[in-house]
């Protein structure tokens, strides 16, 4: 949480719109109860090898959102960092060359390998996590199929044929 408040603070440059009060309210619930499933697994029963494999892959795929942040946040910027103006913009390179908000997709893979690390190591809080999971896959999905069609909307013509909005290359 620290890094997502990093880069919120610093990376990202938001447009006038405002969040609706009651996805902040789901948002702020949804981070409750990882917590809590979380603080249910028993402690001391997942392995050096298994915490070692998945804190790689949770550093590679946080990398990709970071990335990602920095592309999005870079369409608002000049080459100093100061903010030039608050359009949208298409943005390109990095996973954007495949997908329309790898950001949304990573967010998936992230409690995708939380839950195979707590599900995996025996403890409880594996129902849970499951469950916050199921909706991190639909809330994702959803908003990643809304934006890629707003993309296309948006760019007509201009917007890539080949990019997707959930799996490269195919959906």
């Amino acid at each position: 949480m620290l890094r997502r408040l990093l880069e919120c603070r610093l990376v990202s440059v938001y447009s006038s719109g405002s969040i609706n009060l009651l996805h902040y309210g789901l948002g702020y619930g949804f981070y409750c109860c990882v917590v809590w499933s979380l603080l249910l697994r028993l402690p001391g029963e997942i392995s050096l090898a298994q915490a070692i494999a998945h804190s790689a892959v949770h550093a590679l795929l946080a990398w990709g959102q970071f990335k990602a942040a920095q592309t999005l946040a870079a369409l608002r910027k000049d080459g100093k960092g100061a903010v030039i103006h608050r359009k949208h913009l298409l943005p390109q390179g990095h996973l954007f060359r495949y997908l329309s908000s790898p950001h949304y997709n990573l967010e998936m893979l992230i409690y995708l390998n939380l839950f195979c690390l707590v599900s995996g190591s025996g403890g409880g809080g594996g129902g849970l996590l499951f469950h916050l999971l199921l909706f991190v896959l639909v809330n994702q999905s959803a908003s990643a199929l809304l934006s890629h069609a707003w993309y296309r909307r948006q760019f007509g013509s201009s917007f890539p044929a080949d990019r997707r909005a959930l799996i490269p290359f195919v959906l």
